[in-house]
């Protein structure tokens, strides 16, 4: 029973947060690929319930980090890559700049339990990364 990381990115924030985890816990990281889209058609996804069909690697381990933004009310490539996730144990680490930062993590905890047996999260304000985080892995899945 293992752990890995992935990630979906749009600035590179998410990116820079997964690799610190990747490497502190020496874990295999992911990318969840999105298409080529502009910022104002991405921004106005984030306003919808929909998903963008992504690309990326079958989940390997029991055990899920999954590091991405806080988007408006949803990121599409995220929605999609957890309804199609088999895992025991998700921690997910979002990245947040704005506001309302705690429903959406509670929305996205709830789309997840339908999927895995926990889900839990750390919330990590945009460009100030907090080393909290990995003691909080540490409880959450044992690694």
């Amino acid at each position: 029973m293992g752990s890995e990381v992935y990630y979906f990115t749009f600035t590179g924030n998410s990116k820079m947060i997964a690799e610190k985890i990747a490497s502190r816990f020496s874990l295999k990281i992911s990318q969840i690929k999105a298409p080529k889209l502009p910022y104002l058609a991405w921004l106005i996804l984030s306003f919808t319930p929909f998903e963008v069909k992504s690309s990326f690697k079958e989940v390997e381990e029991e055990d899920l980090i999954l590091c991405f933004p806080k988007w408006t009310f949803n990121c599409p490539p995220v929605t999609y890559f957890l309804k199609r996730l088999k895992a025991r144990k998700l921690a997910m680490v979002i990245s947040y700049g704005g506001f309302d930062e705690v429903r959406y993590a509670e929305f996205y905890r709830s789309l997840a339990m339908k999927r895995v047996e926990a889900c839990s999260y750390f919330l990590m304000k945009r460009g100030k990364f907090d080393e909290r985080v990995f003691d909080w892995l540490k409880d959450f899945l044992h690694i």
